[in-house]
């Protein structure tokens, strides 16, 4: 939010983003007999990753269409410009030293590259000989750096349960469970924890995901942390009131964390809890934000951290649907925000869940479903934003409050001009903040793109700047 001096805004601070185009919305594998499932998109917004129910790995561009990926079980993430893959594999391992003839089955995580060899990246447990027969144990990834070079995921540990991974390239694999409890470090806690990595920063250096910690209510609750080498793995959720949280995705730089967090909302008739799912947002800075009050996760984030998608429940029926979150605008299912924005139907398909967001905030991805349950994946690419004159920085709504075009007032049509000028000078008069034309067709002022903190009046700071936009042939 930006204050107005005494001498006025500068017409540098007059500028805001806008967008221009027709959103489009398209179906990944209506040709395909088989159900798909979307894992992830490039942070470029050029390929789309994920799985078909034959548990086949695919990829996808504009230009191509999909193609199945040889060996790859599952595609969870993909780098940022779409050269390298991971997921899982189903690799043959051998056990024994002493008998290369002994030969296993196990899963295993793993990386395809931009020419297509498959890289197994390893597990945290060699297999071993338990109970007359050969447990190979197992490992997945699910999570990438932009360049391809560091790898996250969970694998079985040591001890039994899952643990964190980070695989780094020429390095190999290594657990990241150790924890940091926001009360004391507990270094041999690490032995028996259980904790998962789903999603890493732009450099590999901050993982986001989930452990038990001392913290946990129980051995069996999670809770979301955020690692890093310096910090290891750091509880984000210190709500005493949360039951269970965890991490799912992350902004470039680490500084912006996603996910979910679950609190008790009473009891059934039997005296079993009931919870509730909210989807988060977690700051570096140690402020949690609730996007989403009951029945809902948030998934992942734009590059920086502004746009972010997931997956709630709306109804009686607990139906899933998509949902997008920006810092401007608040939270909205996505068929409405395209429907009500952009004019744009998605033809009988309902979007179930928002998977993952391009870099910057324009490519949606997630899974849908058709009327006669058919499950695929859809691609939303959202117009550009770019950089106008903005007719929407005077402050004539009370705080907080969304200027509706349902008002009694002028309609806007995107200027300020002698129309709205009048309107103002009438508001001013009658002390009536709600009537004036200073923003863009639709659009709200809710402060974020406004230029003065609202606060119900209309003054002479009000008509400063109005008068600045005026200036501006806005």
């Amino acid at each position: 939010m930006i204050s107005l001096s005494k001498g006025g805004p500068s017409l540098a601070l007059l500028i805001a983003p806008l967008t221009f185009g027709q959103a489009e919305f398209q179906i990944i594998g209506e040709e395909f007999p088989v159900g798909f499932r979307c894992g992830a998109v490039s942070a470029d917004g050029t390929t789309v990753v994920g799985w078909l129910d034959s548990n086949e790995a695919f990829r996808w561009d504009a230009e191509r269409g999909p193609e199945t990926i040889p060996r790859l079980e599952f595609a969870t993430d993909v780098s940022a410009d779409g050269s390298f893959i991971v997921g899982r594999v189903m690799a043959i391992l051998q056990p024994d030293p002493a008998d290369p003839t002994v030969r296993i089955d196990g899963l295993r995580a793993a990386r395809r590259g931009p020419t297509g060899d498959i890289d197994v990246l390893g597990a945290l447990r060699e297999p071993e000989f338990i109970n007359d027969r050969w447990n190979a144990f197992s490992s997945v990834a699910h999570g990438i750096s932009a360049d391809g070079t560091v790898v996250v995921g969970s694998a079985t540990g040591p001890t039994g349960p899952n643990q964190a991974f980070r695989w780094v390239e020429g390095e190999g694999i290594a657990s990241i469970s150790q924890i940091e409890s926001s009360f004391a470090l507990f270094e041999e806690f690490d032995i028996l924890v259980r904790s998962e990595a789903r999603a890493v920063s732009a450099d590999g250096n901050v993982v986001a995901g989930s452990a038990v910690t001392p913290m946990s209510p129980s051995i069996l609750d999670s809770l979301a942390t955020r690692w890093t080498e310096s910090e290891f793995m750091v509880e984000l959720e210190i709500d005493p009131a949360v039951q269970k949280s965890g991490a799912r995705g992350i902004s470039d730089d680490g500084q912006v964390l996603v996910g979910v967090a679950q609190r008790p909302i009473g009891e059934d008739p039997s005296g079993t809890k009931l919870f509730t799912s909210e989807a988060m947002l977690w700051r570096s800075d140690g402020t949690a934000t609730i996007l989403l009050p009951e029945r809902s996760i948030a998934i992942a984030a734009s590059g920086d951290g502004s746009t972010l998608v997931g997956v709630t429940s709306v109804g009686a029926t607990d139906f899933d649907t998509a949902f997008i979150w920006t810092e401007s605008a608040g939270a909205g299912l996505l068929e409405e925000v395209l429907a009500q924005e952009y004019g744009v139907s998605t033809g009988g398909w309902t979007l179930t869940a928002a998977r993952d967001v391009s870099r910057d905030g324009r490519t949606i991805v997630g899974d849908a479903v058709d009327p006669a349950g058919s499950e695929k994946v859809f691609v939303v690419q959202l117009p550009p934003l770019e950089e106008v004159p903005a007719c929407s920085p005077a402050d004539i709504t009370s705080a907080g409050v969304t200027w509706s075009p349902s008002i009694d007032s002028s309609i806007p049509d995107g200027r300020a001009d002698l129309s709205d000028l009048g309107f103002l000078l009438l508001a001013w008069l009658n002390l009536d903040a709600r009537y004036a034309d200073i923003t863009t067709t639709g659009a709200g002022i809710e402060g974020a793109q406004g230029y003065l903190t609202p606060d119900g009046n209309v003054d002479l700071d009000d008509l400063g700047v109005f008068l600045s936009v005026w200036l501006l042939g806005c």
